[in-house]
């Protein structure tokens, strides 16, 4: 969606299922082509207020997690 902001969470870890708790939204899907990327939820505009949080989240998760090859 054009308003989602996209965040590598981490597929099974608390800030992903939180994230995709909030209303709206979702895993994401950049091809629409029903194939999400399972480790990103997209979070709608309407939670802007989260989104500097789940950006230092994703941020922090770059250095303690190796992500896939």
């Amino acid at each position: 969606k054009d308003d989602d902001l996209a965040f590598r969470l981490g597929a099974e870890t608390s800030a992903h299922s939180a994230a995709l708790s909030l209303a709206g939204a979702t895993l994401f899907d950049p091809s629409g082509k029903k194939r999400p990327f399972k480790d990103w939820v997209a979070v709608p505009v309407d939670h802007e207020d989260q989104w500097l949080r789940l950006a230092d989240i994703a941020f922090d998760a770059l250095f303690t997690t190796r992500g896939p090859n």
